[in-house]
């Protein structure tokens, strides 16, 4: 739509519509001053009085519109409609204007009956006039309605140009308010982070960002493809499909490209779409291992955590470390800050411009930071380095716009994840990172996100303490939100297979069955229903797999009493093997431990053991069995009278 001229400016449309007001002002005067005033000028001056309202809001409409920086100019049907309207009001206030003259002036009585009779004459095109002024007063509201339009068509695009650049900057820092609840304090009771647990989202919209490495026949030239494509989420809804994108906004996708070459990691990063634009390419040093000067320990060997930061910015400001190398596994600088927890550090890396990628393997920071049992089980780790953890955990969900696939673990737990020894160790940080999370996700990603902390929770169910399971079911009833519980509901995650992932006798999956029965109790929720849906859909696992793999196994569970609840796993023996009724009757017998990692149990050995461990155990097993075999030879000599005197002292034989 075209915009004023110079000459119908924003400042000419506010002029004009004054000018219009001061003559309806007028001719409001002049016909209150009319003794007798008929009706039809009662009418016609209730419509100057809604026309003098409507060019009010113009002018100052059409003011602030031109003090507006980037704000379109008020547009030409407004300047058209008001000079219609100004010829509309022009021909009644002549008649006002030559009538107010001959009252003032000094006639004779004859003259002024004359004027009366004329200005009765001219009464009778008052009708003419109403209808005049009614539709000038719908064209000015029509106007306005095209200059509001006009308004949202042209800022729509500026709105959305810097809502697009705020994103991208909040995406690599989201200033967030600092909760007084955040500070970590021991698990002493039900009610940790009461404060906390009340904690919303605060933001509408979100950038989220997915990398995953991409197959490609130029890995056996040594050259790796990574995929990262970001969205913004324009719904706050939980969607069904969690994977489905729909709705949302990408606003890029890349290729970035990573080749080892004569010491140097060479990256190509190639943006679509963008034309013509040669790709960026960045060159930075490989090493065996990282190393301090001077010190002999590497830092995948050594306590970082004690290292100071003093210590680690003289070696970046001298070049003795270079910021952006990485190791042979892929693994930079901040990789070793997050996973020992140095939130100092990690925020001196990300100054110096270093980001926050996922690894060989396809992990976030995020998850490697929870996976890492390194710091749970280090005792020489100071004790208040919770706070380093949540400091840490803190600089992962602000800075970082990654958001892990969860939903992919949730059918199949695989056994190198070790999430749950983190979460059994620091239960008070688990349940301050999943209050703080709705900080950073929203909507599915938050709850993926939870669905796999309630997850690894129940993994940590003990079978030899009834104080700890007790406490993980009352955090999982305090944690455990409406999103969540529906998840579980709908089928989407399961808890079985991972209450049973350490269990390695049926008898010890009664025990876990019962705290987990507990669980469901204590979430209000029908029990039978979650057992048949657990048992016949989503009953998957490391464990459970290995189970099924070593002699089969079912599930048992029935309602004994109105409140009391029996589940648990039983092997399925074969009827016509030997010993069915022996181990059938007296399962105590039977050797059910599927992790035994003696002979002659387990025939391949343990199953974390190595193949070095292996091949010595091998040995010392036929060491055994050689001296198992010369005994029994002796024996047998000595029954055939074999035996030989080796010297004249009673007992000594030669063999």
């Amino acid at each position: 739509m075209e915009v004023l001229s110079g000459a119908a400016s924003g400042m000419a449309v506010a002029s004009l519509a004054l000018q219009l007001l001061q003559s309806i002002d007028t001719i409001r005067t002049f016909i209150t001053h009319v003794k007798g005033a008929s009706r039809e000028l009662e009418r016609l001056a209730e419509l100057l009085t809604n026309l003098s309202a409507l060019l009010d809001h113009v002018r100052t409409l059409c003011e602030k519109q031109t003090s507006l920086h980037n704000c379109p100019l008020p547009c030409q049907p407004i300047f058209d409609y008001l000079k219609t309207c100004e010829s509309s009001l022009a021909s009644l206030e002549e008649v006002v204007v030559k009538y107010e003259k001959r009252l003032t002036t000094t006639a004779s009585g004859v003259s002024r009956l004359r004027h009366d009779m004329r200005f009765a004459l001219k009464a009778k095109d008052i009708a003419s006039f109403e209808d005049r002024i009614q539709r000038d007063i719908a064209n000015l509201n029509t106007a306005i309605g095209v200059n509001g339009a006009n308004l949202q068509l042209t800022t729509l695009s500026i709105l959305l140009r810097l809502e697009q650049s705020t994103f991208q900057r909040s995406s690599l820092q989201r200033p967030l308010a600092r909760d007084s609840g955040g500070e970590i304090g021991p698990l002493s009771g039900p009610k940790v982070f009461d404060n906390m647990s009340m904690l919303q989202p605060t933001v509408d919209i979100s950038c989220r960002k997915y990398q995953r490495w991409v197959e490609s026949p130029l890995r056996r030239l040594g050259i790796r493809q990574l995929r990262m494509t970001r969205y913004i989420n324009t719904s706050n809804t939980h969607k069904d499909n969690l994977n489905n994108h729909e709705g949302d906004i990408m606003i890029s996708s890349s290729y970035d490209a990573f080749w080892n070459f004569f010491g140097y990691g060479v990256h190509w990063s190639q943006q679509y779409p963008c034309g013509d634009i040669l790709p960026p390419l960045r060159v930075y040093p490989i090493v065996e291992q990282f190393y301090f000067p001077g010190s002999p320990i590497s830092l995948s060997e050594t306590t970082f955590w004690r290292t100071s930061l003093d210590e680690v910015q003289r070696c970046l400001a001298s070049g003795a470390i270079h910021p952006f190398s990485r190791d042979k596994r892929g693994r930079n600088l901040l990789f070793y800050a997050v996973i020992y927890r140095r939130p100092d550090i990690c925020r001196l890396l990300t100054a110096y411009g270093v980001e926050f990628e996922i690894s060989n393997d396809g992990h976030s920071l995020l998850q490697l930071c929870l996976n890492w049992i390194g710091p749970a089980f280090d005792q020489s780790r100071p004790r208040e380095s919770k706070q380093a953890d949540v400091d840490t955990l803190r600089i992962l969900l602000d800075q970082s716009d990654q958001v892990d696939n969860y939903e992919a673990s949730f059918e199949h737990v695989p056994m190198p994840q070790v999430l749950h020894f983190f979460l059994e160790k620091h239960l008070d940080v688990t349940e301050w990172l999943w209050n703080y999370a709705a900080q950073a996700f929203y909507g599915a990603d938050l709850a993926c996100l939870r669905a796999k902390l309630a997850q690894e929770l129940t993994r940590t169910y003990r079978s030899d303490d009834d104080h700890y399971n007790r406490t993980i079911n009352q955090l999982l009833i305090r944690l455990m939100d409406d999103i969540t519980l529906k998840m579980y509901l709908s089928g989407k995650f399961s808890f079985l297979s991972n209450v049973w992932n350490y269990e390695d006798t049926s008898i010890d999956s009664q025990y876990s069955g019962a705290v987990f029965i507990n669980l469901l109790s204590g979430l209000g929720l029908d029990i039978a229903a979650c057992l048949n849906m657990e048992t016949h859909h989503h009953l998957r696992g490391a464990t459970w797999d290995e189970v099924c793999r070593n002699g089969g196994a079912r599930i048992v569970y029935e309602q004994l009493s109105e409140q009391d609840w029996i589940l648990r796993w039983v092997w399925e023996y074969a009827v016509e093997a030997p010993g069915h009724i022996v181990v059938s009757e007296f399962s105590p017998l039977a050797h059910e431990i599927f992790f035994a990692g003696h002979w002659p149990f387990c025939a391949e050995g343990w199953i974390f053991e190595s193949d070095e461990h292996r091949f010595r155990e091998e040995r010392k097993r036929m060491v055994r069995f050689e001296r198992r075999q010369a005994a029994k030879a002796r024996k047998e000599r000595a029954r055939d009278g074999e035996k030989l005197p080796r010297s004249r002292m009673p007992g000594a034989w030669i063999w």
